[in-house]
């Protein structure tokens, strides 16, 4: 197995394919919008309610809406704790684009580099707070917010403004 070490950062990079998957959906409605306005052309691959959101938004015939099961061939785990963990997922976000052996690995698995990530924390605060919560309902949250979701080409867009 070859290392592989970085040696240089894309410089400029176009957003064409975003991975967007939040708790807190909102300003969804100004920020996705706005991307499209940048780039009429974005993929957006998104997750369950995430996907069901910018469904409502862009409407259920949009070229530009992606859901990430469509995309990995993988369905959500019941519950929807598992949604991202997916090699096709991976390879987008840490590939580097002037990598050919990267660009072949995407060629390889019909995927794509992922240019930007839209994700918020789950309320882990709030979860845990609620009447209704059991020693049992923290473990998923922790767990699905745990991606390794950067690498030096990806913008990473955890708050935006509301």
């Amino acid at each position: 197995m070859a290392v592989n070490f970085v040696q240089r950062i894309d410089d400029g990079v176009k957003v064409q394919n975003v991975l967007a998957s939040v708790s807190d959906k909102t300003g969804l409605d100004r920020l996705i919008p706005a991307l499209l306005k940048i780039n009429p052309g974005v993929r957006i691959y998104s997750t369950g309610g995430t996907f069901s959101t910018l469904q409502a938004l862009l409407g259920k015939e949009s070229k530009n809406l992606v859901s990430v099961s469509d995309y990995t061939g993988q369905p959500e785990m019941q519950g929807g704790l598992v949604k991202t963990l997916d090699f096709k997922i991976y390879l987008g976000l840490l590939s580097e684009t002037y990598n050919p052996a990267h660009n072949a690995d995407l060629k390889r698995t019909q995927g794509v580099a992922i240019d930007m990530v839209v994700v918020n924390l789950y309320p882990f605060a709030q979860t845990v707070a609620s009447p209704e919560a059991t020693p049992e309902r923290p473990v998923p949250t922790l767990i699905s917010e745990a991606p390794a979701w950067s690498g030096p080409r990806r913008r990473i867009s955890c708050e935006w403004p509301r």
